[in-house]
């Protein structure tokens, strides 16, 4: 398979061996996640409705085609192109619609299969499919047994019949990520000859018809719109991308600002970053504070602000809930991060009370938080944390006596003259090191900073250009990604976000004695968001062994971090020209 990512005189193409993925976004909740062919339950096109999410189209192939591979995936940032035998394929959601548009270079016959649920139900029974036309449309009317009726409207075709088969759909990447239930009966729906298809989805049969007619008239207006908001995010960063000399780091440049923007979504007018597609289609709270100076690249000005302002009022005591709106725990540290966003962003806000209370009850104690109330939640980690430490200390920079006095405090508890342990009680080689340098690189001197990266990074390094989150020879290491089963998401895969973290901040102590890790970290980095998993998204993980696309295949803090390494990189002056050009 060729892949292409293509924007004006932006271009950049490569042949890969893999079944490479794309993600589209109508940045109100909705998604599209399709390969080659089917291979998992949360592939398909979603909408969502009030914070639910909802999967609405299983599949959609030109008939003829079911066999052959795809020859090329194009991404055009404001939508897909996929290349079969002589026919091509073009996927585009518009922005602020519960709409799917399918286009082919030619008319054919297309087979569409349905699979109308929510995410996470795989009802087995009570499923019903009523098809039929009305004012040239096609209605398909879903209703789930005692649970909720829902309509597709279908538009665009010249002809069509019905098909209404049930199919059994084998799901190998489920397998792969032991994700059960790994298969599941989907129904074939109709066949339809057209070239092209506008698919909308809602509750209310009339207002899908209503927006169904109006993306149908409308569609090249809506396509110019979506592709004059893709230049403006990238004309804002014309500074940093005239900068990047290696053709293929700039367009991972824009893949990431691009995958970053598509995460940002308003929900029934609350604007929040989605944590990561297919799965974290909520709002993580932590996650959001992380993802937020990036966000403000991509001009969402306004959004940032609402953002801040929501994740200061979700603050109880010193604690924050894990995610918006039911969230299930709490995060220990998501207060700090979204106070530090706030220093950094939006200062106005630490006079909100819920700001002032945390601030004002500040002591000079160590901060000791739950199980699983950190980054690293599928372990339990309790105690005092060194990233907890640092969080801390960046909100006592306002009272310098007891800034200095805390700092003192977690020297003695933290630093062993070697590096700084993970927890009070814990020399577990963990790189939650780099989060605190980056949230507060006052805690050590520039010599001791260098000593602590050394003695981690000869223990976490991996040669692909990543950080296991566990010393590579502690008997909790896990080399390859355990899927659903989380023994390897925090004891050996290697994150994303926390790769380019450390990268920024490595670049920060002596970007000349970690040359080496910053570009294999950078070039690992670009490979993945190009070439891997879904094409022009950064994912959440990859495997400790070899460079892979793991868990969720857009997540929201990669790409963010990724965009903060490029600026500090490109916005230095006597820049290391070995790691960017």
């Amino acid at each position: 398979m060729r892949v292409v990512h293509s924007f004006g005189s932006l271009n950049a193409g490569k042949n890969i061996k893999e079944d490479a993925s794309f993600i589209l976004t109508n940045k109100i909740g909705g998604y599209c996640l399709l390969a080659g062919s089917p291979s998992s339950r949360y592939q398909g096109v979603f909408f969502n409705d009030h914070f639910k999410m909802y999967k609405a189209i299983e599949d959609i192939r030109v008939i003829g085609c079911e066999v052959s591979k795809v020859k090329e995936l194009k991404n055009n940032f404001f939508n897909v192109e996929r290349k079969r035998n002589s026919i091509t394929e073009s996927f585009f959601m518009p922005y602020g619609f519960d709409s799917f548009v399918y286009e082919l270079s030619k008319e054919g016959n297309v087979e569409l299969v349905l699979d109308i649920r929510e995410t996470y139900s795989n009802p087995e029974f009570g499923r019903s499919y009523d098809i039929f036309e009305e004012n040239g449309k096609i209605i398909v009317k879903y209703r789930q047994e005692n649970e909720f009726e829902c309509y597709l409207v279908v538009s665009g075709y010249s002809s069509y019949e019905k098909t209404q088969n049930w199919l059994m759909r084998n799901y190998d990447a489920d397998r792969q990520r032991n994700s059960p239930p790994y298969s599941k009966y989907v129904f074939s729906a109709l066949k339809i000859r057209s070239k092209k298809l506008v698919f909308s989805f809602s509750f209310d049969k009339e207002k899908a018809i209503k927006e169904n007619t109006f993306v149908f008239d409308n569609l090249e207006k809506l396509k110019c719109k979506q592709e004059m908001d893709i230049r403006k995010i990238i004309n804002r960063n014309n500074g940093v991308l005239g900068k990047i000399k290696n053709n293929e780091t700039k367009i991972a440049y824009i893949c990431a600002l691009i995958s970053l923007n598509n995460m940002a979504v308003n929900i029934n007018g609350i604007d929040g970053i989605f944590a990561g597609l297919p799965w974290f289609f909520q709002f993580w709270e932590r996650d959001e504070a992380i993802t937020l100076k990036a966000l403000s690249c991509v001009g969402k000005r306004e959004a940032v602000r609402n953002i801040l302002a929501r994740l200061v009022g979700s603050i109880k005591g010193n604690k924050a809930a894990n995610k918006y709106p039911e969230g299930d725990l709490y995060s220990s540290d998501a207060a700090g991060w979204i106070l530090h966003r706030v220093n950094k962003l939006e200062k106005g806000l630490l006079k909100s009370r819920e700001a002032e209370n945390i601030l004002k009850n500040l002591d000079d104690n160590l901060v000791f938080n739950g199980k699983k109330e950190t980054w690293m939640d599928s372990i339990d980690r309790d105690g005092a944390r060194i990233e907890m430490q640092a969080l801390k200390l960046a909100m006592l920079k306002s009272n310098k006596g007891m800034e200095n006095k805390f700092r003192n405090k977690v020297r003695e508890s933290f630093w062993n003259n070697k590096f700084l342990r993970d927890g009070i009680y814990d020399e577990t080689i963990r790189p939650n090191i780099f989060i605190a340098a980056y949230l507060y690189p006052e805690l050590l001197s520039k010599e001791e900073w260098l000593q602590c990266f050394e003695y981690a990074i000869e223990r976490l390094w991996l040669e692909w250009g990543g950080l296991s989150t566990i010393d590579k020879n502690n008997h909790l290491f896990y080399g390859k990604h355990t899927g659903e089963n989380p023994k390897s998401y925090h004891n050996g895969d290697s994150w994303f976000y926390l790769n380019n973290l450390a990268a920024l901040v490595l670049y920060r102590a002596d970007k000349k004695k970690f040359g080496r890790y910053i570009k294999k970290i950078l070039d690992a980095s670009t490979n993945e968001i190009l070439w891997k998993g879904a094409i022009g998204h950064h994912a959440e993980i990859s495997s400790a062994s070899v460079l892979s696309s793991e868990g969720c295949l857009s997540q929201a803090w990669s790409s963010a971090m990724f965009i903060e390494l490029i600026d500090e990189l490109k916005f230095k002056k006597n820049l290391n020209t070995r790691i960017i050009s």
